[in-house]
């Protein structure tokens, strides 16, 4: 917002700053569109990493098995877009979607018209404290982010890909550029 990037813009600014980092060069270009100051040759792309419990080898689970389990990582939302997959989980019934995340420090009302309006092949697990065990557990193939929003990074698309999960992610901010680096799928509505 306002007040943030100006913020950042005196920072930048700052003759003891000594570099800027950025997490993707999507927040980089847009941050550019505001100031010069974001194109100083002191800047530096650090796209965020994984915690060790990430460091798996890839697990099988095509091979021999149809497409069945599909997860959805992260906080829910509206700007995290989790209902872009009703009319996906009505049209796919042999399929189960799992949701794992819980709307935080988001209003609970969204959670609640998706719990109501999601067909019967949803499951809503809430926050789960060890994703890589519960997505080797629900056998995940395909990791959905639905995110409305332009991410600066998309941590939940990388988690997918490190879980051995075929990831599809929006079309659009730091996930487009995701997607450009990893060869991920992408879709726009």
């Amino acid at each position: 917002s306002g007040p943030e990037r100006h913020l950042v813009r005196l920072a930048a600014l700052n003759p003891s700053t000594v570099a800027m980092i950025f997490p993707s060069h999507f927040v980089q270009t847009h941050l550019s569109t505001f100031s010069n100051a974001f194109n100083s040759p002191n800047s530096y792309i650090l796209s965020n990493g994984l915690s060790r419990e990430y460091d798996i080898s890839f697990e099988d689970r095509f091979t021999n098995h149809p497409l069945r389990s599909v997860v959805i990582i992260g906080r829910i939302s509206i700007e995290k877009g989790q209902d872009a997959l009703i009319k996906v989980a009505e049209a796919l019934p042999q399929m189960t979607f799992h949701f794992l995340g819980d709307n935080d420090f988001t209003s609970s009302e969204y959670k609640h018209n998706l719990y109501k309006t999601m067909p019967s092949n949803v499951c809503f697990h809430g926050k789960v404290a060890d994703v890589p065990t519960k997505v080797r557990q629900l056998k995940a193939q395909i990791c959905v982010v639905p995110s409305r929003c332009n991410e600066s990074f998309g941590l939940s698309a990388i988690e997918g890909m490190a879980l051995s999960c075929l990831t599809l992610v929006r079309n659009k901010g730091g996930l487009k550029e995701i997607a450009a680096q990893t060869k991920a799928l992408t879709f726009t509505s």
